[in-house]
């Protein structure tokens, strides 16, 4: 994650069978789909998890950045 020390890094783990490997999973913490993460310097600033509207999540974002 080194982009996040220059800006926030949003990672979306939205499925086990998409892309990220389980390994990349747990090394993120990630308790189940879906799940987002955001990176600042590195290390992860905010998680969230669990399927919500889309103007909620969209907010949840906004509020971070």
């Amino acid at each position: 994650m080194a982009r996040s020390h220059i800006q926030p890094v949003l990672d979306d783990f939205w499925a086990a069978w998409c892309g990220h490997n389980t390994s990349t999973a747990a090394a993120a913490r990630v308790t189940g789909p879906p799940t987002l993460n955001i990176y600042v310097n590195g290390e992860v600033f905010k998680s969230i998890t669990g399927a919500r509207p889309k103007a909620a999540r969209a907010k949840e974002i906004a509020e971070l950045l």
